[in-house]
């Protein structure tokens, strides 16, 4: 398999660069060979996250991935996280039924810490555990615009942790989601989900509520015990908008989920490990244009987290956390020196706060959290310019300034060189600097287990003393659209140099801790295209090989060093009817604990997946039946270890799950 992807990826690369030699001929044959009318679709894509402000994909300084809002539709998946399995460059991989990572160039672990998601401008890092809780998350998929990966670090408009890769998800506004639309899905798994959505407009107000009930009852493991890794939530949204005039408004914000489940799926008995979480956050944002032309905006928002860890795993009283960010953002950009700069500047500061029960303030390491918490101020100012040299040629410089109270004062860079002999292709060299601060556990862990009671513990301790992870990423791009914007040829080209990366290791044979001693490279090259011959299919494939080694041989095989997507959508209009076939194929890697010293890691066998969704639609579009199917030329496989506890190690199998949804729009 190994050799025939090789092959492939050898073929790409011959084809894509003789497409670029011969574009401009391919182009005059293009438009002397008589063609359907071209719709909309074949426009370039137009993105906002790399430099936060519009500009075509092609003159974005990153590499950069959308997925619409009817890719998200057709795909349809029960998890969020499936819907970045067709994004080159990024590993994705499902713990159990509750748990799943998608990790930009490496680093895929169950929090994946080292990059950064954002909401609508909201970052929802969680910086007590570091990295992303998808199944937290209140959010609904039939409310997504779209979502923007880019992959590589951007700390110089995000701050640290844009370490590997940002993804941005942006939701529809309210004016364009107007009426009641009811959805029902079932599924395999005693899979179950009802979702009611309502808008409207009044006067100079539109707004958009949303609400969802969903249950599932999870997995199964390798050795075929139930897990009983269900999940049982109770998830609301509300996103409005008031018009105070053609040039200003007030957005706001809200959302609310409220989930019981468990937190790892270690074991076979339902009242261990359990946990009730409650997500909330709010924001409110106002838009405005000064001088008429220049774009101002000030946000401040809200998130909470409040988990309650209760069951026989947990003796103790105090093992709740909670984690309470509270974020205050100013932006600003303009035009300037008859356009030939565009600059976006601004500053954020953030205020964040975490208790939990492995924190322990006491110098006794023998007692337990004693409440305290710990709490982190950052403050960040950055700018971004974008310099027309002449027509063809563009100078990106940009840099961040940001001081924690973790790590001190930190400056990340980022310089790209773009060049487009034409309006459809553009050629591209970048470097960034970008950083990832210590977790508050990190840093503060304290927690003793007691092996003999008042006589002998085992110790983990976090490192006040720790520095920075440091990536350096040099990248070369190559983006073209061909055959009237039919045809999409991407090339994506990386060197990451690692330093400082934080390495778990036991000084004696009873305390583990932190430190930075740990140092690797990654390389890789992911190839993409797609091809729309005509308003009513899509065809896409892409392939990645990457390779990360390190010092101390931790993620040395923590990733595919091969992977490939590719499928296809027909859209039927007159007769309603939608297909969406998705295949994915992993190469082998190894799953492990990155903070467990005993784990030596499992082997994940190569997989193939396969996705499908059929879709029939009925007075003129308002009701929609369709069936959709994950994994289907599979019993199941195993991605991840689910989690660790005292030891014990679950490996969830991916099983085969089928689903069907009615959707009636009024």
């Amino acid at each position: 398999m190994k050799k025939v992807l090789s092959i492939c990826l050898f073929v790409f690369v011959i084809v894509l660069f003789s497409l670029n030699c011969f574009a401009d001929d391919v182009m005059l044959l293009a438009k002397a060979t008589p063609q359907r009318e071209l719709l909309m679709f074949t426009d370039i894509p137009i993105v906002t996250s790399v430099s936060k402000h519009e500009q075509s994909i092609l003159e974005a300084p990153a590499a950069i991935s959308v997925i619409t809002s009817d890719d998200i539709k057709n795909m349809d998946y029960a998890n969020l996280w499936d819907l970045f399995r067709r994004v080159p460059g990024v590993d994705v991989s499902t713990y159990d039924g509750r748990r799943g990572a998608v990790a930009p160039r490496g680093f895929s672990e169950v929090f994946t810490r080292r990059n950064q998601l954002l909401i609508d401008g909201r970052s929802s890092y969680t910086p007590l555990f570091g990295g992303t809780e998808w199944d937290y998350i209140p959010i609904f998929p039939e409310n997504i615009e779209r979502i923007e990966v880019i992959r590589g670090p951007n700390a110089t408009l995000y701050g640290s942790n844009a370490f590997s890769g940002v993804i941005n998800i942006i939701t529809k506004k309210p004016e364009d989601t107007q009426g009641t639309t009811l959805k029902q899905t079932i599924g395999t798994h005693d899979y179950t989900r009802s979702m009611v959505r309502f808008g409207n407009s009044t006067g100079n107000f539109d707004y958009r509520a949303t609400y969802a009930y969903h249950f599932d009852n999870g997995y199964g493991s390798r050795d075929g015990k139930d897990l009983n890794d269900k999940q049982r939530d109770h998830t609301f949204t509300w996103r409005s908008v008031y018009n105070i005039d053609d040039e200003s408004n007030l957005e706001f914000f809200f959302g609310d989920k409220e989930d019981d489940g468990r937190p790892l799926a270690v074991t076979t008995k339902s009242t261990n490990n359990q946990s009730d979480t409650r997500s909330d956050f709010q924001m409110i944002r106002y838009n405005t244009k000064v001088f008429d032309d220049q774009d101002f905006y000030v946000q401040l928002f809200r998130n909470e987290v409040l988990e309650n860890r209760h069951g026989a795993v947990y003796l103790y009283d105090k093992n709740n956390s909670e984690t309470r960010q509270y974020d205050l953002e100013v932006q600003h950009s303009f035009d300037w020196l008859d356009d030939a700069i565009s600059t976006v500047w601004g500053s954020n500061f953030r205020h964040n706060s975490g208790e939990f029960y492995l924190m322990n303030g006491s110098s006794d390491l023998s007692t337990r959290y004693d409440g305290k918490g710990v709490t982190d101020r950052i403050f960040r100012v950055f700018m971004n310019n974008e310099i027309k040299l002449n027509e063809k040629l563009k100078f990106i410089p940009g840099l961040m300034y940001e001081t924690n109270d973790f790590v001190g004062e930190s400056y990340s860079p980022r310089v790209s060189l773009m060049f487009a002999p034409t309006e459809n292709r553009m050629f591209r060299a970048s470097y960034a600097r970008a950083y990832r601060t210590p977790t508050m556990l990190e840093d503060t862990q304290n927690f003793a287990i007691a092996i003999i009671p008042s006589v002998l513990y085992t110790y983990t301790k976090g490192n006040r003393e720790l520095e920075n992870e440091v990536v350096d990423a040099y990248e070369l791009g190559y983006t073209s659209y061909l055959l009237d914007k039919k045809l999409t040829l991407d090339a994506q080209i990386y060197y990451n140099e690692y330093n400082n990366l934080f390495h778990v290791y036991m000084p004696t044979t009873t305390v583990a801790t932190f430190n930075n001693a740990n140092t690797a490279r990654g390389r890789g090259i992911e190839l993409s295209t797609e091809y729309r011959p005509n308003d009513w299919s899509k065809f896409y494939v892409n392939a990645t090989h990457a390779v990360l080694n390190d010092t101390l041989a931790v993620y040395e095989n923590s990733m595919p060093k091969f992977k490939v997507n590719l499928g296809t959508r027909l859209d039927l209009k007159e007769k309603g009817i939608t297909i969406n076939l998705d295949g994915y194929y992993v190469d082998t890697y190894v799953t492990r604990d990155f903070e467990n010293t005993s784990d030596k890691g499992t082997e994940v066998d190569p997989y193939f997946r396969v996705d499908f969704r059929i879709a029939k639609t009925f007075f003129d579009g308002d009701l929609e039946w369709a069936i959709r199917g994950e994994n289907i030329l599979d019993q199941s496989h195993v991605e991840a270890k689910a989690g660790s506890s005292a030891g014990i190690v679950a490996l969830d199998e991916i099983e085969r799950a089928i689903y069907t949804s009615l959707t009636a729009k009024f």
